[in-house]
């Protein structure tokens, strides 16, 4: 390109219109777009279709791929967004596969039903919904439980998946309650943006997981790993979705 002042000045108006352009085409999927969600050559299919969903964009891709794509993206931004947070909960002791379970059990890991263009789309929400949960846990888990005190086992593989098993559910009856009218989602961070009310019930789960009573428990055997007894023993000690939920009197 020549290096004409007035030719580079043209040249870079033009770049930045079109980018312009191309977020007005496709306002609601910047987020998803940004993150590699939806790819740049998947974008085609909106111009013939301009109310596509995931499902048919991504035509002829396995779910087992799909979900592996959600997943992959959704840990990108939160490692962008949050540099230490995830390196800090391995320093802690939660295994890598444990954080692929946080992903399944909070977000939706396959196709969304809604138009990629239109106003219900629900992944740039996810997003932010994922990275304020994250947060959350950080916040009254991690930087609060002592790291040698009997809180440590909640974060052992099949102790963190049964308890995330109590959690989710209290989480998506936070997110429904906050949400007049609305279906009850199936993922409660694949939803609208949380609102305050909503972000501060969930703080109160979380804080309830770190305050229950199981955790005080000489005679508790934490180093069980059998979901089913793990899951017997929280049941048996208070950590229900009715404590979760501080709907207990």
């Amino acid at each position: 390109m020549s290096s004409n002042p007035s030719r580079k000045k043209l040249y870079d108006v033009l770049v930045r219109l079109h980018g312009e352009v191309r977020q007005a085409q496709y306002p609601y999927s910047a987020t998803a777009k940004k993150w590699g969600i939806i790819g740049e050559d998947e974008l085609l299919a909106l111009k013939s279709n301009p109310n596509a969903t995931e499902r048919d964009v991504w035509r002829g891709i396995t779910g087992k791929d799909i979900s592996l794509r959600i997943a992959g993206k959704l840990t990108n931004f939160i490692d962008e967004r949050q540099p230490n947070l995830r390196r800090e909960w391995k320093e802690r002791g939660l295994a890598e596969g444990s954080w692929k379970v946080f992903l399944q059990t909070y977000c939706l890991l396959e196709v969304a039903d809604q138009g990629i263009n239109k106003p219900d789309y629900l992944r740039d929400a996810e997003f932010e919904n994922l990275e304020t949960f994250a947060k959350i846990i950080d916040d009254e888990i991690f930087k609060k439980i002592d790291a040698h005190s009997r809180h440590q086992y909640s974060l052992k593989t099949k102790w963190w998946k049964e308890c995330h098993k109590r959690i989710v559910v209290s989480t998506i009856e936070a997110v429904h309650r906050g949400t007049p009218g609305g279906d009850r989602p199936k993922s409660p961070c694949h939803h609208l943006r949380w609102s305050p009310g909503t972000v501060a019930e969930i703080r109160g789960i979380v804080g309830r997981w770190r305050d229950c009573d199981i955790w005080n428990s000489s005679t508790i055997d934490f180093t069980s790993n059998n979901e089913k007894t793990i899951h017997g023993l929280l049941q048996a000690n208070g950590f229900t979705e009715m404590y979760l939920e501080d709907r207990i009197r």
